[in-house]
């Protein structure tokens, strides 16, 4: 695959070329949506997802010191840093809509690259219809 002597020795454009990673979004199965006026609002989790498996000089979420989500500017806390490695990254929010996102990786070297991704989950027909032109489906 290539001649890294290891991981450290990886650039960061090649891990982020090579992306072992994507931001994954999913509701949290135990909590309702709950409906605020004309809108529902959703428990999500926010966290990485490794896309290949791990092995020679692929990344894996222990070569991970940190993340830091960069959430759409409306959010109260739009910049939220986790290190729970434990829980893949995550964060866990409440939102009306899906929504594009930025997470920058920080290795435990020192590299960092960033992922956009426009986060999605399930939402049911009522929950749907409730929210409406007012959110971004």
């Amino acid at each position: 695959m290539s001649s890294f002597s290891s991981i450290r020795d990886v650039p960061a454009d090649y891990l982020r070329k090579r992306n072992p990673f994507t931001v994954k979004a999913e509701r949290v199965s135990d909590v309702k949506a709950e409906h605020y006026g004309k809108l529902y609002y959703f428990y999500v989790r926010i966290f990485l997802n490794p896309t290949v498996t791990s092995g020679g000089d692929m990344l894996t979420l222990d070569d991970i010191d940190f993340v830091t989500y960069r959430l759409d500017p409306t959010f109260k806390e739009p910049v939220r840093t986790s290190r729970t490695r434990q829980q893949a990254f995550e964060i866990k929010l409440w939102t009306f809509g899906y929504f594009k996102i930025k997470a920058t990786i920080y290795t435990r070297w020192g590299q960092s690259f960033d992922l956009n991704e426009r986060l999605d989950w399930y939402v049911n027909q009522e929950e749907r219809s409730a929210n409406g032109r007012e959110v971004e489906w």
